[in-house]
């Protein structure tokens, strides 16, 4: 891919003015012919409606490496980058990923440090015009409408990810039991479901250097696409109108409804899903839900509080980790209204940190205050008849801020 580039002769290309791989007016607009203003804007929205109109798949990923493959040069005309880039990777072993880092370091992207706006002025020589100038110069609508369209390429991308993923779900290897081969070569005995899914979600984990629960994720979205009831979804993934966060929501929320409330959950919020952000579209789905099978609403809100939970630290940078916490509506609003109290007080007696910091110390204070709380009960209930100690001093109360302006809290306090 991107052996050919944007830059030169495109009379060859010219003549295929409104093909499915080259949209009506890119030739035009890269040459150096001058347009009017009105024929320049006329060109820009024929090209970009055919744009909008690609289907994902190999004319549009021709489309994409004709376009940007003039922002390559050879390795060997970029100077010593290339030889850099392969140096990094002297020990990978691996014959496929050899031929692929080879691939990587034996072109350079054309950069332009001075260039930091959205103009690019062209440079000297290759007909006073450089790569960059030249992909520039098909204008903002056309390359808006391309941005739209790599996306759409990505999601179909995504699509096919996930569904190779189900596939290797459904290979002997991964869903029987390893020795049970009957005598005609066929599996004797299959594995129950969430033994095949564990083992596929491991070997994809260990391929693609995933975790277990990223690579469980990926197989999910793979066998909600088998699923018939969520066909109109598929198909708006398969052609790049839903990438896979949309995708993997609408099969989350859908997963336990029935096919025929599914079928008409999707008929109601699909039709505006691709212009929808991810959490937009998350509160459709809810209140499509609530209106279509009101029934259900009470068993839903069950299910979901019954996985609440909190998520194991992880890394977000050093010195620091992230948690991430899942719980039910009114216990959520009501953390956060609490936090922002303790947050507001502390503020108002002079704490110098900010409500961030402040609610973040909150919530470790308000723990460590139920931690010990806890460990009390249990010493009394186990201990009856021993009195605590003379001298004991009572801990302050949870979000109390004892020490304004310190970063830290111990004990109750913030």
């Amino acid at each position: 891919m991107f052996e050919t580039g944007i830059v030169g002769d495109r009379s060859a290309q010219a003549g295929a003015v409104g093909s499915p791989v080259t949209p009506a007016g890119t030739a035009q607009l890269t040459g150096d012919a001058p347009l009017t203003g009105q024929e320049r804007m006329d060109i820009e929205d024929e090209a970009a409606a055919r744009l909008s109109a690609m289907v994902p798949g190999a004319e549009l990923a021709q489309l994409v490496e004709e376009l940007l493959a003039g922002l390559l040069t050879p390795a060997t005309e970029a100077g010593t980058e290339g030889d850099a880039t392969a140096a990094l990777f002297n020990g990978v072993t691996d014959p496929g990923e050899q031929a692929l880092l080879e691939a990587a370091a034996s072109h350079t992207l054309v950069t332009e440090p001075a260039a930091t706006g959205l103009a690019v002025e062209p440079a000297a020589g290759d007909g006073g015009k450089d790569a960059m100038a030249l992909a520039a110069s098909l204008g903002a609508v056309v390359l808006s409408e391309l941005v739209a369209a790599t996306g759409r390429l990505a999601a179909w991308a995504q699509w096919a990810h996930a569904l190779t993923a189900a596939l290797l779900a459904r290979t002997p290897e991964m869903s029987t039991y390893p020795d049970s081969w009957g005598p005609d070569g066929r599996a004797a005995h299959r594995l129950p479901a969430e033994h095949a899914r564990f083992n596929t979600a491991c070997e994809i984990a260990c391929r693609l250097g995933l975790t277990r629960t990223g690579a469980s994720r990926l197989l999910d979205r793979g066998q909600a696409l088998l699923d018939p009831a969520l066909a109109p979804t598929e198909r708006l993934h398969r052609v790049g109108l839903l990438d896979q966060s949309k995708t993997a929501l609408i099969a989350r929320r859908l997963n336990d409804a029935e096919p025929p409330v599914a079928r008409a959950v999707q008929e109601r919020v699909l039709p505006r899903a691709s212009h929808r952000t991810t959490a937009q579209l998350a509160r459709d789905l809810d209140k499509a839900l609530a209106a279509l099978d009101p029934d259900g609403s009470s068993t839903r809100r069950r299910h979901n509080a019954a996985s609440r939970h909190v998520t194991r630290p992880r890394e977000a940078g050093e010195g620091v980790h992230s948690m991430r916490l899942v719980m039910p509506t009114m216990d959520a609003f009501l953390l956060d209204a609490t936090l922002d109290t303790i947050a507001a007080s502390a503020r108002a007696t002079g704490d110098m940190r900010s409500t961030g910091q402040l609610r973040a110390d909150a919530l470790v204070a308000m723990s460590l205050h139920t931690l010990r709380t806890g460990q009390q009960q249990a010493f009394k209930q186990n201990h009856p008849h021993t009195s605590p100690a003379p001298h004991a001093s009572k801990s302050p109360p949870a979000g109390s801020c004892s020490r304004a302006g310190q970063g830290s809290c111990v004990g109750g306090s913030v």
